[in-house]
């Protein structure tokens, strides 16, 4: 009732092969339909079946089937399970290769693997190369295995996890470099503290972050700080509490009603502090003048 899951689909075939491996042998044979019932063959809801049918053993299965068979299970060779879909309700069917078919399917397979990994590795090669650490991929033949496979994914786990910790690092030094050069760029506005800067960050984490610390620099501040990568707009908005009791200005309201309309997207947050996301960043400009606008 229900999509057969990665797990079921294991074990179908472990099971499968097991009764290939057992290597027994098939028998068919031909009875009326009542001393078919009674062998306890399994029967499909549904179908219509004559005064004589051919009940099949083959491995552990026994069942109505007018189809050709092999003599023993071991000629079926390999089996893979390649999809599965609904039928009817209540009742799936998979798909499978065997045999010369399923080592032709297996060795495309690895292929097409191999070839996303090598797409993989020269990405990350290419980020590698700009913060000092290193990848190489793997060379291919028709002699390569699996293994080849798995220690090039090993490698780039590895190397994705320095990445990271690089990363982190990086934006977290250059969160404190932006606070310490934009700690004069206030203005006042009807004494209230206005900051609207555009920054180059790609984690809406930091950016928030930020805005948090500039926001706390005075009793009563608007920060909002905008930011662009890869096309999309990120923001983030600080309100001092002072200004959220005295003019009822909540960080969150002004995001999802000023602020998302404009670049196409959503946010929300705390009273005091709010992010915003968005498809589109042409607008960036615009949403620094809505919230200054909005303070004269």
């Amino acid at each position: 009732n229900a999509p057969v899951t990665d797990d079921d689909i294991l074990h179908i075939e472990a099971k499968v092969n097991a009764e290939i491996l057992a290597n027994a042998a098939t028998q068919a044979r031909v009875m009326d339909l009542e001393a078919a019932q009674k062998t306890g063959a399994m029967m499909l809801f549904g179908e219509k079946y004559g005064e004589t049918v051919r009940v099949l053993d083959i491995g552990s299965s026994r069942e109505l089937c007018g189809g050709t068979h092999v003599g023993d299970t071991g000629e079926i060779g390999n089996f893979i399970l390649k999809a599965e879909a609904s039928v009817a309700a209540g009742v799936r069917r998979v798909e499978a290769v065997v045999g010369a078919a399923a080592s032709k399917y297996l060795t495309q397979v690895n292929e097409k693997l191999h070839k996303q990994i090598i797409q993989l590795t020269e990405a990350c090669a290419g980020i590698a190369a700009k913060m000092n650490t290193h990848i190489t991929a793997p060379s291919w033949n028709e002699n390569s295995s699996v293994d080849v496979l798995n220690d090039t994914i090993f490698a780039l786990q590895v190397s994705q996890k320095e990445l990271s910790k690089k990363l982190e690092s990086q934006e977290a030094l250059l969160v404190n470099e932006l606070f310490e050069a934009h700690q004069q760029s206030f203005v006042n506005i009807n004494n209230i503290h206005f900051m609207g800067v555009h920054l180059k960050m790609s984690n809406s984490e930091n950016l928030k972050k930020l805005a948090q610390q500039l926001g706390a620099l005075h009793t009563t501040s608007v920060v909002i700080l905008t930011a662009e990568s890869g096309g999309k707009a990120n923001i983030a908005l600080s309100i001092s509490e002072d200004l959220v009791s005295s003019k009822s200005w909540q960080a969150p309201t002004i995001i999802k009603e000023k602020i998302a309309p404009l670049i196409k997207g959503g946010g929300g947050g705390q009273k005091t502090l709010a992010t915003a996301g968005g498809q589109d960043a042409t607008q960036l400009d615009k949403v620094l003048d809505i919230i200054k606008n909005m303070i004269a």
